[in-house]
């Protein structure tokens, strides 16, 4: 998910690295990153603050179950809930999936243990 998280043009310049090539002219290039760190150390952190501010931005539009699932079940990048049927949890990854992708990210895999794993809108059984 980390690639998904594009970094606001006026703070790009907080993420600028150089690089210095050995040579005989010794030239270096000032580079500035787009989208967020991958397997930097804050990366959970900015990973969840994004979805919750998914969840603050478009969540309106859903029930607030589907809300607080985003702001509270994903540890990381894994959503880890369960519901009590096979249709409320089609129905909460169809929401959660609609919010998400309001919000430009997207669910790319998804692991479950029940049948109607095929009914699900997003991502790719694993």
């Amino acid at each position: 998910m980390s690639n998904q998280l594009t970094v606001d043009h006026k703070d790009c310049d907080a993420l600028r690295f150089f690089i210095a090539y050995c040579g005989l002219d010794n030239e270096s290039t000032d580079h500035r990153m787009l989208v967020g760190l991958f397997s930097s150390t804050s990366s959970p952190g900015i990973a969840n603050l994004c979805l919750r501010k998914v969840a603050d931005d478009f969540g309106e539009a859903f029930d607030a179950e589907t809300m607080e699932t985003v702001r509270r079940n994903f540890c990381v990048y894994d959503l880890l809930r369960s519901a009590g049927t096979e249709d409320a949890a089609v129905r909460l990854v169809t929401q959660v999936c609609s919010l998400l992708k309001k919000g430009g990210c997207k669910l790319t895999k998804r692991l479950s243990k029940l049948h109607c794993s095929s009914k699900y809108p997003c991502g790719k059984k694993i």
